[in-house]
């Protein structure tokens, strides 16, 4: 097969995905793909669908092939970013979204995607900066103006990212909570009064019992665990009262800026 070849399956991919036929646009981009491994517009297209599938990791590696063959379209680490955006790789989505504001220094959309990053890591000044040179670029960028006058809103935190997010000590603390708790639910297994190896017998106690037995320590393990998400910790999980008669606006990454009004159609390269 040909070249030729290749663009055709890649239209039909275009086709099926304006038809909301995702399974069979893959397979043509596929198809493309297998004729040109280095096709960049079908690995563009698989990127799209595959996102539309929920298969994110699968979207970001088929969008960092894109961008490894066109390195200069900023639209496309944009997309990469918001991928692994969706796969709470934040620090990996920034670095896609730096890429995309390098390119296209001017379109404040990309400056606010490396501020909803910076944010979900924590960095709330940086966060900040990059809103207001959004604004500087588009007044009228209402993303990022809310974004500024409610700078902690955002998802409550979820008790794994609390405990198994960035900080090492929370980890380390985490993974022990883990560990007794599944400790405690293997106690049953034993045998009644049998002597337990090493760190097992330290943390455990009367090995052998019924479950029932082991109900208050594992309900204060998993009220330890769940805690975080309870309270709402954490640097980018505590919401702020509104300040205007109006839901307060979830800190969140924007493919495009009409993306609203045209979510069912396939993304355009830039």
């Amino acid at each position: 097969m040909t070249h030729d070849d290749a663009e055709k399956f890649l239209e039909e991919g275009k086709r099926l995905y304006g038809l909301g036929k995702y399974q069979e646009a893959l397979e043509s981009y596929d198809k493309a793909l297998a004729i040109d491994p280095k096709f960049a517009p079908a690995w563009y297209g698989k990127g799209g669908v595959l996102r539309r599938l929920g298969q994110l990791a699968e979207a970001a590696a088929a969008y960092r092939t894109y961008v490894s063959l066109e390195p200069k379209d900023a639209g496309a680490f944009n997309l990469l970013g918001c991928a692994l955006f969706e796969l709470r790789r934040y620090r990996q989505a920034l670095t896609a979204y730096e890429a995309a504001s390098v390119l296209a220094r001017d379109n404040p959309l990309y400056h606010h995607n490396c501020a909803v990053s910076l944010h979900r890591i924590g960095k709330t000044n940086a966060a900040k900066e990059r809103l207001e040179r959004a604004l500087r670029i588009d007044g009228n960028f209402a993303e990022a103006r809310d974004a500024l006058e409610h700078p902690k809103a955002g998802h409550p935190v979820w008790w794994w990212e609390w405990w198994f997010g960035q900080s090492r000590g929370r980890r380390a603390v985490g993974f022990f909570l883990a560990l007794l708790l599944a400790l405690y639910l293997v106690m049953p297994l034993f045998q009644e009064g049998a002597k337990l190896p090493g760190l097992m017998s330290t943390l455990a106690w009367n090995p052998g019992k019924g479950y029932q037995h082991y109900l208050a320590p594992v309900a204060a393990i998993l009220l330890l665990l769940v805690l975080p998400s309870v309270l709402k910790l954490g640097p980018h999980g505590v919401e702020l009262s509104p300040v205007a008669p109006k839901e307060e606006p979830k800190l969140a990454p924007l493919e495009r800026r009409e993306m609203a009004a045209s979510s069912e159609k396939m993304p355009d390269k830039p």
